[in-house]
């Protein structure tokens, strides 16, 4: 197939709404399937590039430089960078990732190109493209891909990448041919907008030591040590951050960064600070809504930030120092994934959606156009119809497209709102069979696609299988639709032809699971070949098993007697179906050849090769044939192979992308393409065109589809031919079936999910229902209910339903009498069970005995035992979990406590008490106990002897002891001694140095504790027994209490015993009586069995009990049921009176029964005299025994309220000695603390150490290579001058005017052409004002302008062409050693730069290692006071503290230690000298207190006396007025005032008259105005009915004036024009002859003014 040609690439379609880029002014890129696409977005016109490397992972493009580069995937990748359009290789970049790469990126100016790689090195690269050199590399921050890789416009050196979690800025710093990058990783902001600063993670440990803080980081409180201690961070610090998810750089080295919430902050390019604009505070300033999600992608130019988000809308984002405004351009529908402005202009936007989409939008115009809208998502499948014409393919989604061959533009596109899985185009008919994941078959119209209405739609959809449609396959002739599923072994059979209403004529049977399938088509027969997979024996799936059956027009045409059954399943002799067994297993075959044996052609699952196979047509059983030969295949296995349709070519596709297109004739000769990645898949499926010039390949997940081009040979030529002319013949054979389906299509109705096409199955059974018999309808024998279908049925079920009713309808009279004999059969044993239950119990039968079906009725019983047992087992797991648990709460919670918790309440009070559970104490911990013990002790002898030996016991050192005996609870720190507590063996607070000692002194207080729990415990425990004891004699008293108020006839049930709770018996939680189990209890059968035993027992003895006792009824008889009578028992029978005092009345009594009567009176007395007094002595020892229990309760809630009183001191002492062991284990803490950070610091002084070292050396070579290399600018220079001096000697052989002359041309240089700034290009909005012109071009231009100053047309007089030529040679020699100059002193000062910058890295490195040196030092001052500056506990009295308590924990930092004498001596002096100021301050107070009442007297009888002299000042100058004196000489004062009364009231009379008068007069005004109102509306109302006929009247003169206004216009318009035309002239003239006048009047004026001389004065 080498020979033949190659395979180009067309067309390609298919863009995932990534990343595209500008490789010009007006053509976009990006990456489709494993190729390049190229759009303009002006005309929209594509074109396709496909790179010759492997699988294509990220694209870029430069529209500076014209450039693009493509990076591939797979081990130790390599970068192509092609020029744009010639697509030629300029360079290769190689030694970067590992695997692939995350992003791409040029520079804007220069030749720079940066890279990050992914995993598993995560690193960035940047080269030189020119010369393809790696400049450096360096490790990325953390482990998540860079997700946006940004060049800074304005300085080629700053690169900017952001991820998930950081933003980092890298600086190129190059030193001639080393280069290295710096990094500055930004702090990013928190998502409720807080910018946490380096440095807060500082602690202090000022929380309980008094004076003493240690700043120690975060890091060294987790116990890091090494690299991980600076990236630790706490937790109370771990705060949500922003996740970036795009940037750009701005005119002032900022770089703005858009995150996933809607965030928005800028960072400095120069410090890395970030400053948050939109998502925080700062939003107070905000004009505009904030959206999370619209940073998807941003860009900027002059007007600002342009953002696209998730919501499909484009905004612009102003910033100025007046806040933040936000401004809505386009409104779209679907997400924005990438922005990108055409430059230079920077006013045109390009903008790609999640939807495949790319959009064109102008800020100018403010419209957005789109340039590509077709849908993204997966193909499924693609095809050819209208003889190759037109491509067709169908995405996921279910939307069908329909492209055209030769350009690739879609021609129309239909969308079946379903999930699709396959594809398939029919050759005899313009119709699409799409397979939906429902299992339904949908058929597409295509036959308006060459008119020109195009009009899509469904005309059917038949559901097929229960599973997705995987296999679709038409005949070569178009006859008939093969449809299969991998989930079911079923090959469907459908009728092709519209004509048929696409019927399902029937299946074929197979045993495994379906992997592929392929037709051969021979004349009129075609021949299907199945690939399947089955189980072995050890549990995997072999798919070396074929099928293979034969289909003719005349089977399909007549099937009567081919079928197995009513379900339409083909006989295999009908088929001629043959099973052959391969010897490998094989992924796909298809046949090539058929003649004496069946060659095929198949792709090996093993060995990934191409196998040939030569099948007999008679199979032979169980043995499993070879393949004949093996070719070169495919790199991954699961591929597949088809045919071309004329036969001769075979195409093979795996999921290694890879295409291997080879001729039948010749296996080995292939010819490859590589359409489709294997990161991706690979290829999914591929179609040959009818004649086999072109196909169509579609990825798995890539979302591309990729049509591809014979570029014949003169050899491959006439196999094309070959392909072309069977195509040619095919159609000509399938023409006229085309023309009449092509007319049954067109009268077909749209389907619709209401419309349902009738098959002739569904006739069938409609006729099958009306042929039955009715009369089976109102039978009184049940009938078993007709099946139907379901309305989602598939056709084999709706086949498998009719052949049940023809069935039925087969054998309804025997099904008829074997229910009637049922239904009589039911009726007897009805009858049976009627006549059981009116037998007597011992008779009757147990219902199931009735059974009939005993092997059912065991059957459901065993079901039910054993889901009984199922779920016995689950509840006795449960039970057991349960048991199990309650197990280890009472190891844990009681049984291993030697003190179980407890509490004593009072009797009568509300006091409670609570022990102190206590557990054993282990073996080690009694182990640790001794030994610290022992280990004291010899500590303390040792001590003794040294201080024995040292001092001298003296009187005053045994004062100093008794002191101290005295003083010892207050330094001990606690009440510990007091309760059991105390130990010689403590340390003193003072002596609690050492770390050891810390632990041995918290050993001892936890000893202590113990002890001191344990003496509360056994005063608890005495108490608890005293209230045992205490309610065991209340509770004997009560019995006595209740047997005399019984007797006393008193509520004996009111007396109540004292119980004990749950708190203060808890064993009773684990006795569980009967009241508190709520449901029924299940007995196991044991349990009921012993239960029935105890009642039969129960029983037995109760009939005993029932039996005749003669003792107990002689002992009843004789003395009353007891043998011994007490004396309360006497005194409660009554004495009987004589009989004769009932019988007889006492008149009748004689002397000897008077004497009995009296003396039974007086027996009566005495009894009751005896009862009397019983009942006082009962009363008297009920009144004592109250009392006792009354007094026994009062001491047990004393003794109790005792308990209570020492348990709050016991709880103080225990809170104290814990306070201890917490101070020292802080102090512990503290010091691991100080011993962390030293290691900490020791490790990062040697590592600081290594680098200065390495710092050193470094620094030491580029000082050799910047004073080597400024040996050569010397020299360079030097060069350049003596250029200069050589001219002279060079030219002295010339005259000195023409040496002269030919010096200043020597001297003189191109005019350099200045680039087009941003204030030159008006209507650019570019940000970055990036010149138009590259450093190439700038010296194309340099010597584009030599080459204008050596033209011939500068040559000067006297000079001939070889003195010119001369004079050019060295002028361009004394430019290149110019240019070269100037790149010398441009490097060497790079060069400087860069030394300055490691001089300046290495004095940091050498400050920061001082700053090491210091903290180390400052760290041993800290461990050193923290060991000596101990924090000690006091217990002191309330008033001998003396400063302000705080709230929780007072600060005594500035507190002193003082003996108490010292202040009693203190203060009682103060006192003495206190006494004696209060006693003068009295003294004083009282003789001051007598001149100030003096003062008062006096300015009391100075204010009396001015109050005086005023008075008498008012008497003096008192007016006399004129009523004062008519008032003073009038005698009747009363009269006076009552006629003035008289003289008012009548003046209110006549007022009040007068207003009655207006009244009268504006009420008659009021009713005239309203009669005149009302004749006024019945005038109006006539005006308006002479308004409507007048309107009436000018409608109709208006209508007879427009009919003949059209006349008089014709007949007018010409006047009015003639009119004007005159008006105009005239005007005209009038303007030209007063311009005469004018010009007349100022000559007459000139003339008049010569003739009088000039009086004007000069002003000076």
């Amino acid at each position: 197939m080498q020979a033949y040609g190659t395979l180009d690439v067309k067309w390609a379609k298919g863009f995932k709404g990534d990343r595209l880029s500008h490789v010009d002014r007006d053509m976009v890129c990006f990456s489709c399937g494993n190729s390049i696409k190229f759009v303009n977005v002006v005309t929209g016109a594509e074109s396709v590039f496909q790179p010759p490397g492997g699988a294509v992972c990220q694209v870029t493009s430069s529209s500076h430089h014209r450039m693009f580069a493509v990076a591939e995937e797979g081990l130790n990748p390599i970068i192509t960078i092609y020029n744009f359009p010639s697509c030629e290789v300029v360079c290769t970049l190689e030694s970067g990732a590992l695997l692939g790469y995350s992003q791409l990126q040029f520079s804007f100016n220069g030749s720079l190109f940066a890279a990050t790689s992914s995993l598993p090195d995560f690193s960035i690269f940047v080269w030189d493209w020119q010369t393809g050199k790696l400049k450096c590399h360096e490790k990325l921050p953390g482990e998540s891909p860079v997700t946006s890789l940004l060049f800074n416009p304005l300085n080629k050196r700053e690169i900017s990448t952001i991820s998930e979690t950081h933003v980092s800025i890298w600086t190129l710093e190059e030193c001639n041919e080393i280069s290295t990058m710096k990094s500055k990783v930004v702090n990013l902001p928190t998502t409720d907008g807080v910018i946490l600063m380096n440095g807060e993670d500082l602690t202090s440990r000022s929380g309980t030591r008094q004076g003493f803080n240690v700043h120690l980081p975060t890091s060294t409180r987790a116990g890091l040590v090494g690299g991980n201690a600076d990236k630790f961070e706490p937790p109370e610090l771990r705060r949500p951050r922003v996740i970036p998810s795009s940037q750009c750089w701005s005119s002032r080295g900022e770089i703005y960064v858009g995150c996933v919430g809607g965030q928005l902050f800028r960072v400095d390019g120069g410090s890395g600070n970030a400053a948050l604009l939109l998502g925080g505070m700062s939003d107070s300033l905000l004009v505009g809504d904030i959206e999370c999600g619209m940073f998807n992608s941003i860009s900027l130019n002059s007007e600002g930030l342009v953002a696209g988000g998730d919501d499909g809308t484009l905004r612009l984002i102003q910033l100025d120092n007046n806040g933040v405004k936000i401004t809505e351009l386009h409104q779209g529908t679907q997400p924005i994934t990438c922005l990108s402005f055409a430059p230079p202009l920077y006013v045109d936007l390009v903008l790609s959606t999640s939807s495949g989409e790319i959009q064109h939008y102008s800020l100018v115009e403010r419209e957005c156009a789109p340039i590509i809208t077709t849908r993204t998502g997966d193909f499924v499948g693609a095809g050819f119809t209208c003889a190759g014409k037109l491509a067709v393919t169908c995405r996921e989604d279910g939307e069908l497209q329909i492209w055209s061959c030769e350009d690739g533009s879609l021609v129309a596109s239909f969308s079946l709102c379903t999930r699709t899985c396959s594809l398939s185009c029919c050759p005899s008919s313009p119709v699409v069979a799409i397979g939906t994941w429902t299992g339904h078959v949908c058929y597409i119209d295509t036959s308006s696609l060459l008119t020109e209405e195009i009009n899509l739609r469904q005309v059917g959809s038949t559901r097929i299988h229960h599973s997705p449609v995987t296999y679709l396959k038409y005949n070569a002739g178009g006859d008939f639709l093969l449809t299969a599923s991998e989930d079911e072994p079923h090959i469907f059979i459908i009728d092709a032809k519209p004509s048929s209403g696409f019927q399902c004529i029937g299946y074929v049977d197979c045993d495994g699971t379906i992997k592929d399938i392929s037709i051969h088509h021979n004349s009129s027969t075609s021949t299907v070949l199945v690939v399947m997979s089955q189980s072995n024996d050890n549990g995997d799936y072999d798919s070396n098993n074929l099928i293979m059956f034969s289909l003719t027009s005349e089977l399909l045409g007549n099937t009567d007697g081919h079928f197995v059954s009513l379900r339409n399943n083909f006989k295999d002799t009908s088929v001629k179906l043959t099973r052959h067994s391969l010897s490998v297993s094989v992924d796909s075959a298809i046949v090539t050849t058929i003649g004496d044996n069946i060659e095929i052609a198949a792709l090996s699952s093993e060995s990934k090769k191409l196998l040939q196979f030569r099948l007999p047509h008679t199979p032979q059983e169980q043995t499993p044939i070879h393949p004949v030969s093996e070719h070169y295949g495919h790199q991954l296995s699961g591929g597949s192979i088809i045919l071309s349709p004329h036969g001769k070519w075979v195409a093979s596709f795996a999921p290694d992308g890879d295409v291997i297109v080879r001729d039948v004739s010749s296996w080995d000769s292939i010819t490859r393409s590589q359409p489709h990645s294997y990161i991706h898949g690979g290829v999914k499926t591929l179609t040959f065109s009818p004649d086999a010039s072109h196909f169509i390949s579609v990825g798995y997940s890539d979302q591309a589809c990729m049509c591809y081009q014979w570029n014949f040979t003169s050899k491959g030529q006439s196999a094309g031919n070959n392909a072309v002319e069977y195509a040619r013949v095919l159609n000509m054979r399938l023409r006229s079936v085309m023309d009449v389906e092509g007319d049954v299509l067109a009268g077909m109705e749209e389907w619709s999910p209401s419309t349902k096409i009738a098959t002739p199955d569904q006739e069938e059974q409609e006729e099958s229902d009306a042929i039955r018999p009715k009369s089976g309808a109102r039978s009184e024998v049940t009938m078993t209910p007709t099946p139907t279908p379901q309305s989602d049925a598939t056709w084999l079920d709706t086949r498998t339903l009719l052949a049940v009713k023809e069935e039925n309808a087969k054998y309804d009279e025997v099904k008829r009498d074997l229910r009637k004999n049922i239904k009589e059969l039911r009726k007897t044993i009805l009858g049976m069970m009627e006549n059981n239950n009116s037998l007597p119990e011992l008779e009757q039968l147990r219902h199931d005995e009735y059974n009939l079906d005993t092997d059912e009725q065991s059957k459901m019983q065993e079901q039910q035992d054993q889901r009984v047992q199922e779920i016995r087992e689950e509840i006795e797991f449960e039970n057991l979990a349960q048991r199990y648990l309650a197990y280890l709460i009472t190891k844990q919670c009681w049984d291993d406590m030697v003190t179980k918790g407890r509490s004593l309440k009072g009797f009568t009070s509300s006091c409670s008490v609570t022990n102190y559970p206590t557990t054993s104490v282990s073996s080690e911990e009694n182990a640790i106990l001794n030994k610290v013990s022992r280990m004291r002790k010899i500590e303390m002898a040792v001590n003794t002897v040294q201080k024995s030996i040292v001092e001298t016991g003296t009187k005053q050192g045994g004062d100093e002891d008794e002191e101290e005996e005295k003083v010892g609870l207050s330094l001990h720190g606690s009440l510990g001694p007091n309760y059991s507590g105390g130990n010689e063996m403590f340390y003193s607070q003072f002596d609690l140095h050492t770390r050891e000692e810390k632990i041995t002194q918290i050993i001892l207080v936890k000893d202590a504790i113990r002890r001191i729990k344990s003496s509360f415990n056994e005063a608890f425990t005495n108490i608890f027994r005293n209230k045992e004891q205490e309610m065991t004699r209340t509770m004997e008293r009560n019995v006595r209490i209740r047997e005399i108020m019984k007797e006393l006839e008193l509520d004996a049930d009111s007396v109540k015993d004292p119980q004990m709770d749950v708190d203060e018996k808890p064993e009773k939680v684990f006795i569980v009586t009967d009241n508190e189990v709520t449901v029924e209890r299940v007995l196991s059968k044991e349990q009921q069995k012993e239960k029935e035993e105890q009642e039969r027992v129960e029983q037995e003895r109760k009939e005993a009990a029932k039996q005749d006792n003669k003792r107990e009824r002689a002992l009843t008889d004789m003395m009353g049921g007891v043998l011994e009578v007490k004396k309360e028992d006497a005194l409660k029978q009554d004495i009987p009176a004589p009989d004769f005092m009932d019988e007889k009345l006492e008149k009748d009594w004689t002397d000897e029964e008077k004497k009995k009567a009296k003396e039974h009176q007086k027996k009566l007395k005495d009894l009751q005299e005896e009862r009397e007094k019983y009942r006082k002595n009962l009363e008297n020892e009920l009144k004592k025994l109250q009392q006792n229990n009354l007094d026994a309760i009062t001491n047990y809630d004393e003794s109790l309220q005792q308990l209570f009183n020492r348990k709050v001191k016991t709880e103080m002492v225990v809170n104290q000695e814990e306070l201890k062991i917490l101070r020292m284990t802080q102090a512990i803490m503290v010091a691991d603390e100080l011993a962390t950070h030293e290691d900490q610091l020791n490790k990062l002084l040697e590592l600081k150490n290594k680098f200065k070292a390495s710092s050193s050396s470094r620094l030491e070579d580029i000082q050799m290579l910047v004073k080597d290399y400024e040996e050569i600018n010397d020299s360079t220079i030097a060069e350049d001058k003596m250029l200069d001096r050589a001219f002279k000697r060079d030219f002295s052989d010339v005259p000195l005017s023409i040496s002269d002359q030919l010096y200043k041309l020597f001297k003189r240089r191109p005019r350099q052409q200045k680039p087009r700034t941003l204030a030159e290009r008006s209507n650019s909005l570019d940000p970055y004002g990036v010149s138009d012109f590259s450093t190439d071009a700038m010296i194309f231009s340099t010597q584009d302008g030599l080459a204008e100053l050596d033209s011939e047309v500068n040559i000067p007089e006297g000079v001939d062409s070889a003195l010119w030529q001369r004079l050019c040679n060295a002028r361009r020699n004394k430019v290149e050693s110019e240019s070269n100059v100037k790149q010398s002193v441009t490097t060497l000062a790079d060069m400087m730069k860069y030394l300055h910058h490691r001089q300046n890295e290495d004095e940091v490195l050498e400050h920061s290692i001082d700053d090491v040196i210091k903290q180390q030092t400052k760290l041993c001052e800290d461990s050193m006071k923290n060991m000596l500056n101990l924090e000690v506990q006091f217990l002191l009295k309330q008033g001998q503290v003396e400063i302000n308590c705080g709230p929780f924990i007072s600060d005594y930092s500035d507190s002193i230690l003082i003996h108490r004498g010292v202040v009693e001596d203190l203060n009682g002096t103060i006192r003495t000298l206190g006494e004696s100021k209060v006693a003068a301050m009295t003294e004083s107070k009282d003789f001051k207190k007598g001149i100030h009442q003096l003062e008062w007297e006096r300015k009391r009888m100075v204010m009396q006396m001015e109050d005086l002299h005023n008075r008498a000042r008012h008497i003096q100058m008192l007016k006399l007025t004129k009523d004062l004196q008519a008032f003073l000489n009038e005698e009747n004062n009363t009269a006076k005032q009552s006629q003035q009364v008289a003289v008012l009231e009548q003046t209110l009379a006549l007022q009040d008259k007068q207003l009655q008068k207006n009244i009268s007069h504006k009420s008659k005004l009021h009713r005239d105005l309203d009669r005149t109102i009302r004749l006024k509306e019945q005038e109006n109302h006539q005006l308006d009915r002479v308004l409507e006929e007048l309107h009436v009247s000018v409608s109709e003169r208006k209508n007879i004036a427009d009919v003949n206004a059209g006349e008089r216009a014709k007949n007018t318009a010409d006047k009015r024009l003639k009119g004007i035309v005159q008006r105009r002239k005239l005007v005209d003239l009038a303007k030209a002859q007063a311009q005469e006048v004018a010009v007349l009047r100022a000559e007459v004026e000139r003339l008049r003014m010569k003739t009088f001389p000039a009086l004007v004065q000069v002003e000076r």
